[in-house]
């Protein structure tokens, strides 16, 4: 098990236009509503050119990544911030690398969602949200495992 620790979680439907730089993992969900995106890696290359007609993805944004975007009506995104020093960023595969006993492991830092895998992702970062603002302490340590 990768060690972790969970920021925030958060849904997003408002318009908005906006540029920022990423400072600890980002675990993002794109639903709808995209007018612009330009996702940089950590290096600069540019890794994201997205628009209208970017198809609902599951990203994993590593820190010093930046980003600049416009979303409009329609908008559905989510963000899940943590911390996962184990999770690097490997230039050279212009993808996300964690090791594991010594292991090396290579992935990729986007994956697109059938229309099927959507919903169930939704899901979960709404279960995730629900326990987090929980009151209840047994209900934020199950948001953190």
């Amino acid at each position: 098990m990768i060690p972790s620790r969970l920021i925030s979680i958060g849904r997003f439907s408002k318009r908005e236009e906006y540029a920022q730089s990423v400072y600890c993992h980002w675990l993002v969900l794109y639903c709808s509503g995209m007018e612009s995106l330009q996702l940089f890696a950590p290096d600069g290359r540019l890794l994201l050119a997205g628009d209208a007609a970017t198809e609902p993805f599951v990203g994993l944004y590593p820190p010093g990544a930046r980003l600049r975007f416009r979303f409009g009506a329609g908008r559905e995104n989510w963000v899940l911030m943590f911390d996962a020093p184990e999770i690097t960023w490997s230039g050279a595969d212009n993808a996300l690398a964690v090791a594991i006993d010594g292991d090396r492991l290579v992935f990729p830092w986007k994956r697109t969602l059938t229309p099927e895998e959507l919903p169930q992702c939704r899901e979960q970062l709404q279960q995730l949200r629900k326990l987090q603002d929980s009151a209840l302490p047994r209900d934020q340590l199950a948001a953190r495992l």
